[in-house]
Order: C-alpha cells, then structure tokens, then sequence
C-alpha cells in the first residue's frame, strides 16, 4: 500500500474549520487502517472507489462504507480536539460527540 502521507499540495484550510493540515493528518494517523487507507486514497490521491476496490480486493460497498464511516470517525475525533484539546489527549473523557449532520 501507498504512504498515508498528505501530499504537500494539500489545503490549508479544511472547511467548515480551519484545521491546520498537521493536526488533521496527526488525527488520520489514528484512524483504524481500514478507515484510514481509503480515506487517503480517495481524497488525497483522487482515485475512485472502482479503483479502491480494485486496489485493497474488497467490494465496492464496502469501500463506500469504509468512506463513510471513516469520515464520521474522522470528524468526531477532529471535533473532540477541537471542543475539548486537554481532555482528549489526556484521553480523560469518554463523552460522545454528537456531531452535526448536513
């Protein structure tokens, strides 16, 4: 599998917030590998889910699972950094995150 670097061509602000590229590729790192693979691969190095399904020989359902459930966990760990920085690196508080839908 390809490195799960960001490449340097990356955004610097990640809209609706503005979080630094360092932290978000710090909180990707932490992502379970079945998350964190397809993520990167599909968002950062623009490769279809075809291609994805191709790559890791899963089905493609599965890949667009994988996508959707590694975006949600990938938003609520970005959002527990931002609401609460000294608890969640302490790893203190286990308060779920209720994290807006759109």
């Amino acid at each position: 599998l390809p490195t799960l670097e960001l490449p340097d061509d990356c955004p610097t602000s990640t809209a609706p917030f503005d979080i630094d590229p360092e932290e978000l590729q710090e909180t990707l790192k932490t992502l379970p590998e079945e998350y964190q693979t397809p993520l990167v691969l599909f968002y950062f190095q623009a490769l279809s889910y075809k291609e994805l399904a191709d790559m890791l020989n899963v089905p493609l359902g599965t890949i667009m699972s994988r996508l959707s459930r590694g975006k949600a966990l990938l938003r609520k760990r970005l959002l527990q950094k931002i609401e609460r920085p000294d608890k969640v690196a302490a790893g203190t508080d286990s308060r779920p995150v209720v994290i807006p839908k759109k």
